[in-house]
C-alpha cells in the first residue's frame, strides 16, 4: 500500500457544519474501497483563483491516506459522481515536505491541541535559546545545513497543491470546451437546412445552369 493526499473542495453554498458532514461522507467513501485514513485537516473556507460552478469561495479539506494503487480509479470514480464536492485531487504523499495547512485546524474544527500545549512553554523556550546563543559563523553554518536538508522541493511545498488543483481545473475546463465544440459541429451537421439556406442553394444551382447553357450558345 502507498500513501496518498486527498485534497477535495465544497462549494460555498453549504454551512461549515453541513461541510464537515459531507466530509466525513468521503472519508466512508475510501475505508469503503479498502483505504486507511492516517489523518486528514479542514484547510477553512478560501477564496478560489476563479468562479467555479457558482462558486468564488469553497472549503477546503485534506485527508491522507494509504490504499493499494488500483483503487485509485474507483475513488475518483465515486467523487467525480459526488455532486457535493466542487473539484478533487490525489498526489502522492510525500514525507518531510511544509505542509501549508499542517497545524491550523483538525477535520471536525477544533484547533490542533499541540499549539495549545506549547504555547505555555515558549518564554521558557526563548529564554534558553538566548543562554545557548550560537556564534555568528555556526548560525550560518546551521543555515546552510537547513537548506541543504530542505532541498529544492521544500521551496515550492507550501503552493504545490493550489498549483495542482489549478491545474487540474484548466485541463477540465478545456476538455469540457473541447467537448462542446465536437457536439456544436455534429449538431450543425446534421441539423435540416432553413428555407433560406434552400433558395439560395437553388439560386445557385440554377445560376450554374444559366451559366452553362449560355456558354454552349
Amino acid at each position: 500500500m502507498k500513501k496518498y493526499e486527498l485534497a477535495f473542495v465544497l462549494g460555498e453554498k453549504n454551512t461549515e457544519p453541513k461541510a464537515q458532514e459531507i466530509a466525513r461522507e468521503i472519508k466512508n467513501i475510501l475505508t469503503e474501497r479498502k483505504a486507511e485514513i492516517e489523518s486528514d485537516f479542514f484547510w477553512g473556507k478560501k477564496k478560489l483563483a476563479y468562479p467555479i460552478a457558482g462558486n468564488s469561495f469553497g472549503y477546503y479539506f485534506i485527508v491522507v491516506f494509504s490504499a493499494d494503487e488500483g483503487v485509485l480509479a474507483k475513488i475518483n470514480k465515486d467523487l467525480n459522481l459526488n455532486e457535493t464536492v466542487v473539484r478533487h485531487l490525489i498526489t502522492r504523499h510525500i514525507e518531510g515536505l511544509e505542509k501549508p495547512w499542517e497545524g491550523e485546524k483538525e477535520s471536525d474544527g477544533r484547533d490542533i491541541k499541540e499549539e495549545k500545549e506549547q504555547a505555555p512553554k515558549k518564554k521558557k523556550v526563548i529564554i534558553e535559546k538566548e543562554k545557548e546563543l550560537p556564534k555568528k559563523e555556526e548560525k550560518e553554518d546551521i543555515k546552510v545545513k537547513k537548506e541543504e536538508k530542505k532541498g529544492p522541493n521544500a521551496s515550492v511545498g507550501a503552493s504545490k497543491l493550489d498549483e495542482a488543483i489549478v491545474k487540474d481545473i484548466e485541463e477540465k475546463i478545456e476538455e469540457k470546451e473541447s467537448q462542446e465544440k465536437q457536439i456544436k459541429e455534429l449538431i450543425e451537421e446534421r441539423r435540416e437546412p432553413t428555407e433560406e439556406e434552400r433558395k439560395a442553394e437553388l439560386d445557385k444551382k440554377l445560376a450554374e445552369i444559366l451559366g452553362n447553357d449560355i456558354d454552349s450558345l
